[in-house]
């Protein structure tokens, strides 16, 4: 039988870190991200409705990339769903049919989660959001201004009913861990993911990325500024960059990609982003009690609740 392991997130949960700095240093493993075909597949099962979804045709895409030989790796924050369901997406978030077509195309198939304090998470995401351009505010962008409708649902930062529905899928066969213990224990976390996955594993050095400097104040005039700047998630914008000298020649780029790396003071007052994020925890909290009654994951320590 073929090992399968997909690692599907969760987004912002050092997924891009584990991609760059820890799989690949295992010959035991076939990366199978490496292959171009990977995005084909990734396509069919997290774009297609479970009623027309065909696991042959969609395994198709990865002919000659699975290797019977070793453990076989795909990882892809795409299969938890769209990052911005509800900005970029139109309100589209169906991860329990992307559990459904995984587990169609890999029965046995075996599936490593992270999960990150909802509060962090919460923060994350917005930081994100304004980085590509976004404009609206952190109360309009999670649904906590007047209008109660949220660009960013909040289901999304209750974890349990979606660890149900992936333990439903893949019987006894889910890791489940933390961001924080990949932040206060990496190698402990290292070693955990390695077992999980049968390779044995190594000590590799990991070196932090996507760091920021952003507090409140940061991302509020980041926020503000993006509104004068034409930008991914804002299209209308004025400006439509500043020039750089690339090797092509001069361009037009938007600078706030530079500015959110950049930014000169780390942290600031506590504002809007803080008091929403903790909204946003104590809304979560009865939710994360019941999914520490189920998988015993320490999150009281971790202060989930």
């Amino acid at each position: 039988m073929t090992d399968i392991i997909i690692h599907m997130g969760l987004h912002k949960t050092a997924t891009t870190t584990l991609q760059q700095q820890f799989f690949p240093h295992f010959d035991q493993i076939n990366y199978i991200n490496k292959s171009p075909k990977i995005t084909r597949f990734v396509n069919a099962v997290s774009k297609q409705d479970p009623i027309y979804f065909n696991p042959p045709e969609a395994l198709g895409h990865l002919e000659g990339a699975i290797d019977e030989t070793r453990v076989n790796l795909l990882s892809r924050e795409s299969f938890s769903g769209p990052p911005y369901a509800g900005v970029i997406e139109q309100g589209l978030d169906h991860r329990h049919s992307i559990i459904k077509n995984l587990s169609a195309a890999f029965p046995d198939g075996k599936v490593v989660l992270v999960l990150r304090r909802q509060d962090s998470l919460a923060r994350s995401f917005y930081r994100q959001y304004i980085k590509f351009g976004g404009t609206e505010s952190v109360e309009r962008f999670f649904g906590f201004d007047d209008s109660g409708v949220a660009l960013f649902s909040r289901d999304r930062f209750m974890f349990t009913a979606y660890v149900d529905a992936l333990m439903d899928h893949f019987e006894g066969r889910v890791l489940l861990l933390l961001f924080e213990d990949f932040v206060a224990e990496p190698t402990e976390f290292f070693k955990t993911l390695a077992d999980f996955m049968g390779v044995k594993n190594k000590q590799i050095e990991i070196h932090q990325s996507n760091a920021t400097r952003f507090g409140d104040t940061g991302l509020e005039v980041c926020r503000r500024l993006n509104c004068l700047f034409r930008a991914q998630l804002n299209p209308g914008g004025i400006i439509p960059g500043v020039p750089v000298l690339g090797a092509n020649g001069i361009k037009m780029i938007n600078p706030m990609k530079w500015v959110h790396d950049h930014w000169p003071i780390k942290g600031g007052s506590k504002g809007a982003i803080t008091k929403t994020s903790q909204l946003i925890l104590d809304a979560a909290k009865q939710d994360n009690r019941q999914l520490e009654q189920k998988y015993k994951l320490d999150l009281e320590k971790h202060g989930y609740y």
